[in-house]
């Protein structure tokens, strides 16, 4: 069964992820498919991707309605992992210079929050036929059909950060993991010693990202 698509040129870094959204497109059964990860040459920056198939998955061709994606810049930054935790956002942890940051970026139509890194639902044609990007000889998107979000200062990605880990925390995150459910998500953060994490409920007290978090700091026994 012909079922794969190429996204990226070259090898991709651990930092990845995938996730399923129902989005009710234009009274169809199609499935949105996002996919967020980091280039193995390139850890400065976030590749967002978004599938729409069908909800039955035949071949590329007949099954597969558009692609998009877009590219996150942190300039200076090393992304050390993504993760989703929803269906409205994902978490990205990076490092700069001596300190991590962990942020929450909105992706789907249905994030409240709309930035450069949302990506809707397009009735416009493919750039090419879905059948250009399948396995095993298939090209990725080409880059002057992906959106740039250019995010080269800490002051343009300051108002996406959930937490930040001074050095003087002598705690560096290198892990991350989130459970999305309702009114309950949170995020674990493993510590570079692989012994030491740390749980922020995301939704603490107001019900709204943000607006508070507990921190558990626990080290892991054998």
């Amino acid at each position: 069964m012909d079922c794969g698509v190429v996204l990226e040129n070259g090898a991709v870094s651990e930092a990845r992820d995938v996730r399923m959204v129902f989005e009710k497109l234009e009274d169809t059964s199609d499935i949105s498919t996002y996919l967020v990860l980091v280039p193995q040459h390139a850890k400065s920056e976030v590749r967002l991707h978004r599938i729409v198939h069908c909800d039955i998955f035949n071949d590329i061709e007949h099954s597969v309605r558009s692609m998009q994606a877009v590219t996150i810049q942190f300039r200076g930054c090393e992304i050390k992992d993504v993760k989703f935790v929803d269906d409205n956002t994902f978490m990205v942890l990076l490092r700069r210079d001596d300190s991590s940051y962990l942020l929450s970026l909105p992706y789907s139509s249905y994030a409240t929050e709309q930035t450069p890194s949302t990506l809707h639902h397009s009735s416009e044609p493919m750039f090419q036929p879905a059948s250009a990007h399948s396995l095993p000889d298939g090209i990725p998107l080409p880059d002057d059909s992906r959106q740039i979000w250019d995010l080269d200062t800490p002051d343009c990605w300051a108002p996406f950060v959930k937490h930040a880990f001074p050095s003087s925390e002598r705690f560096t995150p290198i892990k991350i993991d989130a459970n999305g459910r309702k009114d309950r998500r949170v995020v674990c953060v493993l510590g570079d010693d692989l012994k030491h994490y740390k749980i922020y409920d995301l939704d603490y007290d107001s019900g709204k990202e943000g607006e508070g978090d507990t921190t558990v700091d626990t080290i892991m026994s054998g």
